[in-house]
């Protein structure tokens, strides 16, 4: 947390979405918005994986969403 020099309270650190990028020295993950990409992708391809496997049981996309999202 950063400190006031004036009034010596605590003020909180902003989250930002984006970064100017790699070559520029920041860590990406740092920013809320390739974490959040990668968790939507991460979450997209688990359930594309179990919708082809579930797919062997006769079972609908359906049923592998739902279990994804467990």
């Amino acid at each position: 947390m950063a400190f006031n020099a004036a009034s010596e309270h605590a003020c909180p650190t902003l989250v930002t979405a984006t970064s100017n990028g790699v070559f520029h020295g920041h860590d990406s993950f740092d920013f809320s918005l390739p974490f959040a990409i990668l968790y939507i992708s991460l979450v997209l391809v688990v359930s594309r994986e179990l919708a082809y496997l579930l797919k062997l049981l006769k079972q609908p996309r359906v049923i592998a969403e739902i279990i994804d999202a467990i």
